[in-house]
């Protein structure tokens, strides 16, 4: 995350210190908000699966195989080539 969203700089989801840990509704709901002000490293930062700490940020329901289809470059971001497939 970002360290101006991190120090609570007048932003979005200052008033509430915990925001992050309920954030992934927010971020499925509208990514173009959280766009505004993080840019994608921040994301990475927790949600790689090549370097992140390992946080899926897929939720329930997460249909890999239609994603992949519809935007692969979108699972390389993270993923890089190593993109998992359902068996």
């Amino acid at each position: 995350m970002s360290q101006r969203a991190l120090l609570g700089a007048g932003g979005y989801h200052d008033g509430n210190r915990q925001f992050f840990v309920g954030h992934g509704q927010a971020a499925r709901q509208s990514l173009e908000s959280c766009a505004s002000c993080h840019v994608e490293r921040d994301c990475l930062t927790c949600h790689s699966a090549q370097k992140g700490r390992g946080f899926s940020p897929h939720g329930p329901g997460f249909d890999s195989e239609r994603m992949l289809r519809k935007n692969p470059q979108l699972c390389m971001a993270c993923h890089g080539t190593a993109i998992p497939r359902r068996q």
